[in-house]
C-alpha cells in the first residue's frame, strides 16, 4: 500500500515527480536501459519493461515508464520504512532525497 501511495504522490505533485526524475537522471548519466526479462527472467518481467541501473538496493528503482513516472519514490518509501538505517547508510543521497520529499 505505501508503495502505490508513492505513485499516487508522484504523478499527483508535478514537484516531487520533477525530483523523482531528476535523481533518476542523475544517477544513470551514461547507462543504457536494460530489459527487467532479461535480467531476471524468473521475476515474470514483460519484454517491454526496462531499467537503469545504478547501485540500487533494487533494480527495480530504475524501471522506465513512458509517461515519466518513477519508482524512485515508491521503493524509497519501502526502504524507508523497511531498512531506515541501512537505507541511511548505504545510499544515503537516496535516503536524502526520500526525507526531502517527505518534508515537502
Amino acid at each position: 500500500m505505501l508503495h502505490e501511495l508513492g505513485h499516487a504522490l508522484e504523478i499527483s505533485h508535478p514537484e516531487i515527480m520533477s525530483r523523482t526524475r531528476r535523481f533518476l537522471q542523475a544517477r544513470t548519466v551514461g547507462q543504457q536501459p536494460r530489459r527487467l526479462s532479461q535480467d531476471y527472467p524468473h521475476l515474470g518481467y514483460h519484454d517491454d519493461e526496462y531499467y537503469l541501473p545504478d547501485l540500487w538496493f533494487n533494480d527495480y528503482c530504475g524501471k522506465l515508464y513512458r509517461g515519466g513516472a518513477t519508482e524512485i519514490l515508491s521503493m524509497g518509501l519501502e526502504r524507508l520504512v523497511r531498512e531506515p538505517i541501512e537505507f541511511v547508510r548505504e545510499d544515503p543521497e537516496y535516503a536524502g532525497l526520500i526525507l526531502g520529499i517527505i518534508e515537502l
